[in-house]
């Protein structure tokens, strides 16, 4: 039996299985090129019908009727996607935090005591005329049965009843959402909130004022209904709150701002004792709440398919009775085709991984190589690397990255050597979810308070990728690189060797491995 999974909202992906085998799961993004869009795109259908597959079961997932489920839809109709004579179809609105739970459910493989999914918007629920609320948090047991559930409505109401509350006081992500607003960074920018807090002190007394039964407070936190949509600040958090190097006072709101968060979370977690709990939604990418909750006396697994692009996967894992077979680690993209012609204007040549040690030391090389890594983070198979310790690699790297002031990079490092330059947590670091206190002095992979987020790469995880560490650590006494993701500001992380090209030919980028076949791009 053929599956088909796709999420229509932001952040879309497509998930196929035949015969509950996971062939692939892909952002749909990297082929529409237009970030956390989920329109489809001819590329991308023509990548899903080179697997000549016609589908028994079509399921669609969305948080809102504002999604693209239309357009795929229409792509089915026009038969560009087949369907078997008795296909059936499924539409979900509803299922968005379950889907999530089914993602950490398939993606681990373990036992899971509790599943805790936190975003900004899941499903919305309509509870009478002009009157809903969107849940924001739930907490289920590893059964799936549902603990708890915390919804936000921006109506002056705060209800309870027994698992279910609604609330206008706002939950950890969409304050953050409301932050982002505040600071005129852009949707989907939370991350950039995160990274400018490390700069700020701790205001106890404005953290009073943020927090209310273990929420923010809607005395402080507007909602949206109490503004009207004009030249005024949005949300009225505080006055010109700006990302300014030079503006201690907002520096100062967003690092107590984070504290609460982090406060608002563990207070979430650290009730339970000696369990086993998986993060996801997208609060799951604030990697420093992921750390301070490993700090709690349970297991604590971050979903790296924690925000809405793992949707898909939870929906084929709910459809396939649990029976989805698993995959280890993160690269489910599609395979690359190698074909070098288009680097004609190029030198191409072989290489291996000590001729590449030797060039990452002085030079940003790109590392591209077998299916994609989904989620945010570029994970060595679409990274961009150099030497961490070069004084002018922030230089080099951002002539392609033009990363913001504030904005650290990560890092990669041996797996065996990770105790030895970072203060360990008892979590799995091979994702980038977690943030680690370096022993040493990196100041080009961590942040003001001397954070870093960390990826232990493993032979049997990426062999090559390991290699190339192992090779670097040889010649230079040192087993880390700079890692980012390989794109352009704002542009999606590169997908193709047609992507590839395009970042050769739009910035300063001369190198590019590709270690399943052993060649070198030189501009």
């Amino acid at each position: 039996m053929n599956l088909i999974a796709i999420h229509t909202g932001h952040d879309g992906s497509v998930s196929v299985c035949s015969n509950n085998k996971l062939l692939f799961h892909q952002q749909i993004d990297r082929y529409n090129k237009s970030k956390h869009q989920a329109y489809p795109s001819f590329e991308l259908i023509n990548k899903i019908n080179s697997f000549n597959l016609s589908f028994d079961k079509v399921i669609f997932t969305a948080i809102s009727h504002r999604s693209v489920t239309d357009l795929w839809q229409d792509i089915f109709k026009n038969g560009l996607l087949k369907c078997n004579k008795n296909c059936e179809v499924y539409a979900h609105l509803d299922k968005h935090h379950d889907f999530h739970a089914f993602s950490s459910a398939w993606f681990f493989n373990e036992h899971i005591d509790y599943h805790i999914v936190w975003d900004g918007n899941g499903s919305t629920y309509n509870l009478g005329d002009n009157f809903y609320c969107f849940e924001n948090t739930s907490i289920y047991d590893g059964q799936f049965n549902l603990l708890n559930k915390q919804c936000h409505t921006s109506d002056n109401v705060n209800y309870k009843d027994n698992n279910f509350v609604i609330s206008s006081n706002l939950q950890i992500g969409k304050a953050y959402e409301q932050v982002v607003k505040e600071l005129k960074i852009g949707v989907h920018n939370e991350g950039k909130v995160m990274a400018l807090s490390s700069w700020g002190k701790i205001n106890k007394d404005l953290k009073k004022q943020l927090l209310f039964n273990n929420n923010f407070s809607s005395n402080y936190f507007k909602t949206q209904k109490d503004f009207t949509l004009n030249n005024i600040n949005y949300y009225k958090l505080l006055p010109n709150l700006t990302t300014n190097i030079n503006d201690k006072e907002s520096h100062d709101f967003l690092k107590t701002f984070q504290s609460t968060c982090e406060e608002i979370a563990f207070n979430t977690v650290n009730k339970y004792n000696n369990k086993t709990i998986a993060l996801s939604g997208g609060v799951t990418q604030n990697v420093l709440i992921n750390s301070h909750l490993a700090k709690t006396n349970n297991k604590i697994l971050a979903n790296p398919l924690c925000s809405d692009q793992g949707i898909s996967l939870g929906a084929l894992y709910f459809y396939t009775q649990g029976n989805l077979e698993k995959k280890e680690g993160i690269y489910l993209g599609f395979k690359p085709n190698y074909n070098l012609e288009i680097f004609n204007q190029y030198k191409v040549v072989d290489c291996d991984s000590i001729e590449v040690a030797k060039i990452v030391y002085k030079e940003p090389v790109a590392l591209f190589q077998g299916p994609s890594e989904q989620g945010q983070r570029g994970l060595g198979n679409r990274s961009l690397l150099i030497n961490a310790f070069d004084k002018h690699c922030l230089n080099k790297i951002n002539l392609i990255k033009r990363r913001e002031w504030y904005r650290p990079f990560a890092c990669s490092v041996l797996k065996e050597e990770l105790h030895k330059w970072f203060y360990p947590l008892k979590v799995d670091s091979s994702y980038m979810m977690f943030v680690l206190k370096s022993k040493k002095k990196m100041l080009n992979v961590t942040s003001k308070d001397g954070l870093c987020r960390a990826q232990s790469v493993d032979k049997i995880k990426n062999k090559h990728y390991y290699d190339l560490l192992k090779n670097y650590q040889k010649l230079y006494k040192v087993p880390l690189l700079l890692n980012t993701s390989l794109n352009m500001p704002g542009h999606t992380m590169v997908e193709t060797l047609e992507d590839l090209r395009y970042i050769f030919e739009h910035t300063e980028l001369k190198y590019a491995w590709l270690p399943e076949i052993q060649k070198l791009i030189i501009k």
